[in-house]
């Protein structure tokens, strides 16, 4: 079964397993209209609920409150949903899987469940692994590393991801090494989207009403974690995509 990268990230899948952050990025820049498409539509939805609420996560003016507990379920599962969202998206493209903006948003919401059932199993697994002198929970985290990638991939159950992630990573191909360099690449989003985000949430607590500046750093704030955080799954994909290619030859 072949993975085809789209044209942006090269043709060589050598090149997907040695440079990701930089192929990565550039499937994530050559996208980011899509996923900023993506981001202000959950964005909206989240800053809408928080409105309703009256409160704000980051604010500027010290009488603002943060969210109550149904509000806070409600704005992480959104922004979840959002994250779901968008990695089907990007998961789409690097099949070259032309299926359009709605179909992706689509068999994201049918992904969503397996995904996030996915991510607690997993993590569990991993807290549960440091408790045991730490190295455990190291090992785990390296061989479960790509389980949610296999959900959004297939829409694999989570016992099925895990064991699917457990085979790919049988000898650690370089994820150490991939982690350590996204962890640095990281950077280029957060700096490029997330202060400029911040700058903006900093202007309107000075030149609007305070009830108003909460919804723009609300809106604002969530949107650009969705943004950064599909920087760092781009370059995860690639990579993902690249071991997958390995595995068939």
């Amino acid at each position: 079964m072949e993975h085809p990268i789209p044209e942006v990230c090269g043709p060589s899948r050598d090149g997907w397993l040695q440079t990701p952050v930089t192929l990565g990025l550039k499937l994530w820049w050559s996208n980011l209209g899509s996923i900023v498409v993506y981001s202000v539509k959950f964005g909206v939805v989240a800053a809408f609920f928080l409105a309703l609420d009256r409160s704000v996560f980051y604010s500027l003016d010290e009488h603002s409150r943060h969210p109550t507990g149904t509000a806070f379920f409600v704005f992480a599962v959104t922004l979840l949903m959002g994250m779901c969202a968008i990695c089907t998206l990007l998961s789409d493209l690097v099949k070259s899987d032309d299926q359009g903006q709605s179909s992706s948003l689509l068999q994201s919401i049918w992904r969503f469940i397996p995904w996030i059932l996915t991510w607690i199993v997993v993590w569990t697994l991993i807290c549960l692994g440091y408790l045991f002198f730490i190295f455990p929970g190291i090992y785990l985290g390296i061989r479960l590393f790509w389980a949610d990638e296999f959900t959004l991939l297939h829409g694999d159950p989570p016992w099925r991801a895990i064991e699917k992630s457990w085979a790919l990573t049988s000898q650690a191909q370089g994820i150490i090494s991939f982690q350590f360099r996204t962890s640095l690449a990281m950077w280029i989003p957060v700096l490029g989207v997330g202060l400029p985000s911040l700058g903006i949430v900093s202007l309107a607590y000075s030149m609007l009403p305070v009830t108003y500046a909460m919804v723009v750093s609300n809106f604002f704030l969530t949107t650009a974690v969705m943004v950064m955080y599909s920087g760092f799954h781009a370059m995860e994909l690639v990579f993902f995509y690249g071991l997958l290619e390995a595995q068939v030859d």
